[in-house]
């Protein structure tokens, strides 16, 4: 028996952390899958009691919001129809947390393959020629994959492949290689949300929107996503310069276009799943990955075990799943905390706020479809500037304008307009938790990693972006 399976065999207790959220977890697929409100209400004093343990270790964003969720809800509560809006407010808010967990599953079973470590070593390991664009896609599909997770599998790697040595033994090729590799990475991660159904911003803002299908907004989002990629490799090629240094040749990796190929796969794969399941019940895509996420990561880890010919399979992949998933639950309390508030928010602030004065005020003001995408958009990254987090902007906005009728402009739109604002500063955005973790990671300063590495292509994204905002507007 190897080291890992003995790892993972001898494991400890489950934390009470990881047991309220698993419970939060069930909770919330009775409600989705079931339409059982009543399970919302009961799971959300579970997910009150989870972050209440972890308070010790929430940044002071995520508690801040807590403490304005809670205000909040006691306003709410005050109205004639406070406790339909509670109700509501609490699906919201116990479905995020739970699609995080589900994610942490996933990640699971993806630690359990070689195929992630080839891909990522394969990635690497390019050409200077073939690099920028095979680190582009291996952001963006690790990041698909691994959240945040495959974005700093990759910047590690980065750093151990990218030695003085391997750069002829000049300096500044090994950082100006560092430079290229990380901004790759970063740009590639930034696309996830744009389109895909296993990120955060694009189910967030789907959530907000009833009636709204992912497979309504995928097709736009893939165009933008590849125009935003492809406006990366541009800034590539005109700000890198040949070197003219000796470099080490990049080490082979056998089978790494295949483990790459996995990768892809796996993405394609379950996306074409969710749609599939999608068409063939009432229920929306959204629900459905509660319960298709966690299918997924069972069978891929009981078939890692069946290829290596372990006995029990099923069992093994339960165990992976349990140690390398459900039991690292509490180390979420970040992200499950500012993604349960934001849908939170994103009911409670809609039902709060003057609805027919906002409407009569945008009709009045009589703005153009293409003005309002472009004001969406801006808000987000203005915001997202002074460290407001576009998990928050876009829930409040999104749940906001699908409540606000504003002749010619769509739910889609809308969509597309926050997910474009959320692409462009989350590279650069000061509180960003990539563009944070990245920089510990290198051990440099935020500002550099973000502004100075990343500050033209993210203000001429934004700019090309308000353009086409507004030139759609025009067509609508």
């Amino acid at each position: 028996m190897s080291t890992q399976a003995q790892g993972v065999e001898g494991a400890g207790r489950t934390p009470l952390a990881s047991w309220l959220l698993a419970f939060v977890t069930f909770c919330a697929i009775a409600d989705n899958l079931f339409g059982l409100r009543l399970a919302a209400l009961v799971g959300a004093p579970f997910l009150v009691v989870y972050i209440a343990r972890e308070w010790r270790i929430l940044l002071t964003a995520a508690r801040v919001l807590l403490i304005v969720c809670a205000v909040l809800a006691v306003v709410a509560a005050m109205r004639p129809d406070g406790w339909d809006v509670l109700t509501r407010a609490a699906s919201r808010l116990i479905y995020f947390p739970a699609f995080v967990a589900m994610l942490g599953l996933l990640r699971a079973a993806a630690s359990r393959s070689q195929t992630t470590a080839a891909a990522g070593r394969f990635l690497v390991a390019q050409p200077p020629s073939r690099r920028y664009v095979a680190l582009t896609l291996g952001g963006h599909f690790f990041g698909i994959l691994f959240n945040i997770g495959g974005l700093a599998l990759l910047i590690d790697m980065v750093r151990k492949a990218n030695t003085l040595a391997s750069a002829g033994g000049v300096s500044w090729v090994q950082e100006l290689r560092e430079k290229r590799m990380v901004v790759a990475i970063m740009r590639g991660f930034s696309c996830i949300a744009l389109w895909s159904p296993l990120g955060v911003a694009m189910n967030l803002l789907i959530a907000s929107m009833p009636g709204l299908a992912w497979a309504d907004v995928a097709p736009y989002g893939v165009s933008v996503a590849i125009a935003f990629m492809a406006l990366g490799w541009l800034f590539d090629r005109f700000e890198t310069r040949p070197s003219g240094a000796a470099v080490s040749p990049p080490a082979a990796e056998p089978r790494g276009g295949m483990a790459v190929a996995r990768i892809i796969g796996h993405v394609v794969g379950l996306s074409l799943i969710g749609l599939v399941a999608e068409l063939l019940t009432d229920l929306s895509f959204q629900a459905l990955l509660l319960a298709l996420v966690p299918a997924y990561a069972l069978a891929w880890a009981a078939m890692i075990e069946i290829l290596e010919r372990r006995p029990g399979p099923i069992r093994a992949a339960l165990a992976v799943l349990t140690e390398r998933g459900v039991r690292r639950f509490g180390s979420y309390a970040n992200e499950i905390a500012v993604f349960s508030t934001s849908g939170f928010l994103g009911v409670v602030l809609v039902a709060l706020a003057p609805r027919e004065a906002i409407q009569a005020w945008i009709i009045a003001a009589a703005l153009s479809p293409g003005v309002v995408m472009a004001g969406l958009a801006a808000l987000v990254v203005a915001l997202g500037m002074i460290g407001v987090n576009p998990i928050v902007t876009c829930s409040i906005l999104a749940g906001s304008f699908a409540s606000i009728q504003v002749p010619g402009l769509s739910q889609t739109a809308v969509v597309m307009a926050l997910a474009a604002g959320w692409t462009c500063v989350i590279s650069v955005g000061p509180a960003m938790s990539s563009l944070v973790m990245a920089s510990a990671q290198l051990g440099r300063p935020s500002r550099q990693v973000g502004l100075q590495w990343n500050g033209r292509y993210a203000a001429t994204a934004f700019v090309l972006t308000l353009a086409g905002l507004l030139a759609a507007g025009r067509l609508m």
